[in-house]
């Protein structure tokens, strides 16, 4: 707070607004992108066992165990070579954010399949439903406080995500965490306050959803 009225009188309003919105868009482009990845590929490794979804776990919580710097060069990497037009683009941005966020999503849809009941999807099939009927009327309703859960991690964490957001952000574009970054590393912590207060106030939705579905697994 006490850096806040330091920057009253230095803080561009309309630059921190606009940053705000480029998070926000940011990190609901990687949230609804990450569960449209995830639902499949975690209903897949609930309820399909095998080699190939033994393969297709590991693919995706490998990159869970490497730092954000080492997955976003690999994405520089893979932009400059082979989708150049693409390079410093938000499409690639979403895609770097992705792949870092998208074993915590796996993870939570995984996780709240498997405590779902079978014998329900069983019954649906019995009642002459097709299957992909009953994946989108019963299996993700009944895991629906999970996959909440899991797009709320994915927000929460590209809203933070400094390393991907530095290298594959389009030119001209500052999100809160690049921003806070941007002025802590000249010892500007006046102005890195209203940034930093409103990265909190962001990041508190999401955390309230996740609270909120938290209850309502405990309900249910």
């Amino acid at each position: 707070i006490s850096w806040m009225q330091s920057a009253q009188t230095s803080t561009d309003w309309n630059d921190l607004w606009s940053t705000i919105a480029a998070t926000l868009g940011v990190g609901a482009l990687t949230g609804v992108a990450s569960l449209l990845l995830a639902l499949p590929v975690g209903i897949l490794i609930a309820r399909f066992k095998g080699r190939f979804t033994d393969l297709t776990e590991g693919a995706v919580f490998i990159t869970h165990s490497l730092p954000g710097i080492v997955v976003a060069l690999a994405v520089v990497y893979f932009g400059i070579n082979l989708v150049r037009p693409l390079y410093q683009q938000l499409p690639l941005l979403v895609f770097g954010q992705v792949i870092i966020f998208l074993p915590l999503v796996v993870g939570s849809v995984r996780t709240s399949i498997e405590q779902s009941r079978v014998a329900l999807e069983d019954v649906s099939r019995s009642l002459g439903v097709s299957r992909m009927q009953t994946v989108f009327r019963v299996t993700i309703p009944l895991a629906l406080p999970g996959v909440m859960a899991g797009g709320a991690l994915a927000v929460l964490g590209a809203m933070k995500e400094l390393p991907t957001t530095l290298l594959l952000r389009p030119t001209g574009v500052e999100t809160l965490a690049t921003s806070i970054w941007k002025h802590s590393v000249v010892s500007d912590f006046a102005a890195v306050g209203p940034y930093a207060v409103a990265l909190v106030v962001i990041a508190a939705l999401p955390t309230a959803l996740l609270s909120t579905v938290t209850v309502l697994k405990v309900v249910t």
